[in-house]
C-alpha cells in the first residue's frame, strides 16, 4: 500500500493523509487499525532517534545539526516539550556564540589582524548566513583585499583623504575615506570627515540647483 510505503520513507503528513482515505474506502476492514499502528509505532521511533541524536550534536557542541534534529522532531511531533525546550536552549547558545565570535571579529578588524577577523565572520555566516554585520564587515575587507590594502595603509589613506578635501575634491575624499573604513571600520575621524564632504557636496549641488 502507499500509505506503508510512505511510512517507510518517514513521510508521516503524508501517510496519515492515506490512512485516511483507506478508512473512507473500507471503514469495516482491519487494515486502517493495522496501518494505524504502524504509522504510530514508526513516528514514535523516528522521534526517538531525533530527538537523541538533537542531545547528541548538542553535547558535542553541533548547536545548529542539533536545532535541525530538534525541529525535524517537532515536524514529527509538534508539541513535544523537549524538542520545544531543546530548541530554545540551542538558539540561546547559538545566539552566544555568534555574539562571542562578532566580538572576536570586531576586535580583530579594528587592530588590523584582518584574516582573523574574516576567519571570525566566516563562522558567524556559517552558523547564520543572513547575518548583517557579518556581512558587511566581510564585505568590507574583501573591498580592501581587491585593492592590495592592508592594515598599514589606513593612516597614509586617511592623510590623502585629507589632502583631496583641501583641494576642494569632495567625492574622491570621501572614496579614500571609505577605503579607510574598510581597514578600520571604528575610525572615528574618518568617519566624520564622510559627513562633513558629503555635507560639502550638497551644499555645492543646492548651490548649482538654485
Amino acid at each position: 500500500l502507499l500509505a506503508r510505503a510512505a511510512i517507510r520513507k518517514q513521510q508521516f503528513v503524508q501517510a496519515t493523509q492515506l490512512l485516511a482515505q483507506v478508512r473512507r474506502l473500507s471503514p469495516e476492514s482491519g487494515i486502517p487499525a493495522v496501518i494505524g499502528a504502524e504509522l504510530k509505532a514508526a513516528r514514535s521511533r523516528a522521534l526517538t532517534e531525533q530527538l537523541a541524536l538533537a542531545r547528541q550534536e548538542v553535547a558535542a557542541g553541533n548547536v545548529d545539526a542539533g536545532l535541525k534534529a530538534y525541529r525535524r522532531a517537532l515536524d514529527i511531533e509538534p508539541g513535544n516539550t523537549e524538542a520545544l525546550a531543546g530548541l530554545k536552549q540551542g538558539r540561546d547558545a547559538l545566539a552566544a556564540t555568534i555574539s562571542r565570535l562578532l566580538a572576536e571579529g570586531s576586535a580583530a578588524h579594528k587592530t588590523g589582524r584582518l584574516d582573523q577577523a574574516q576567519q571570525a565572520y566566516r563562522n558567524i555566516l556559517s552558523l547564520d548566513p543572513h547575518h548583517a554585520d557579518a556581512l558587511t564587515a566581510l564585505r568590507q575587507i574583501e573591498r580592501a583585499g581587491r585593492a592590495g590594502l592592508t592594515s598599514a595603509d589606513s593612516k597614509r589613506l586617511y592623510l590623502q583623504g585629507i589632502e583631496l578635501y583641501t583641494e576642494g575634491d569632495y567625492k574622491q575624499a570621501i572614496a579614500v575615506w571609505y577605503q579607510v573604513l574598510d581597514l578600520a571600520p571604528d575610525h572615528a575621524k574618518a568617519r566624520m570627515n564622510i559627513d562633513k564632504a558629503t555635507r560639502k557636496l550638497r551644499q555645492i549641488r543646492e548651490r548649482q540647483g538654485g
